[in-house]
């Protein structure tokens, strides 16, 4: 999986984070409370009023570039497990940007 895009159709969403649609040869699983997205590079949420999670666990996406949330109100927090760095939280290697607006 290399980009999630979602442009006003809640209920799919909705759908989405709260059932296990990732095909299992793109993904890792070490538990129930982490999934491990190594090919997610893009990640745009658009115009999901309604939207309060993404995932109820951590996810884990080392190729992360690119992270877009437009008018998501509700959405307080992404699960992204961050990488250590001198023993602190850091972005990952590869995040060149991250946008948020709330309208």
């Amino acid at each position: 999986m290399e980009e999630i895009i979602t442009e006003d159709e809640e209920e799919q969403v909705n759908q989405l984070c709260t059932s296990s649609v990732v095909p299992s040869n793109q993904s890792r699983s070490i538990n129930d409370d982490e999934v491990i997205l190594p090919n997610l590079q893009i990640l745009c949420l658009y115009e999901l009023p309604k939207l309060k999670s993404l995932y109820k666990g951590r996810m884990t996406c080392g190729s992360i570039r690119r992270i877009q949330v437009d008018d998501c109100p509700r959405l307080k927090k992404l699960p992204f497990t961050l990488p250590l760095r001198n023993e602190q939280p850091s972005a990952p290697p590869a995040l060149e940007i991250i946008r948020i607006n709330q309208e």
